[in-house]
């Protein structure tokens, strides 16, 4: 697992399987500040979630790469809403 720096009380760490046939890719967020924080990570739909996150990943050559994580139920049907996940204190959550 390796730990990002802290930005406004929230940090996000990153761990990869070690298995070459099936590669995996863990994120867990971390509240290092003084207040429960919420994190929006997509939307609620009359269909299902949809989650949606965008992050910036530094290789270890320095070179910085952008990626997007979008999964969800093609298409809204009814309302929609925010969806988040409530960080607690000092634990991480993934």
């Amino acid at each position: 697992m390796k730990w990002g720096s802290a930005v406004n009380g929230l940090r996000i760490g990153a761990a990869f399987g070690s298995h070459p046939s099936n590669p995996t890719l863990r994120v867990l967020f971390q509240n290092v500040g003084s207040a429960v924080q919420d994190v929006l990570i997509g939307y609620k739909t009359g269909r299902g979630p949809i989650y949606k996150m965008k992050f910036i990943a530094t290789a270890s050559d320095g070179m910085e790469r952008e990626g997007e994580l979008f999964s969800g139920i093609a298409g809204i049907e009814g309302v929609l809403e925010p969806l988040s996940i409530r960080l607690i204190i000092g634990e991480p959550t993934n």
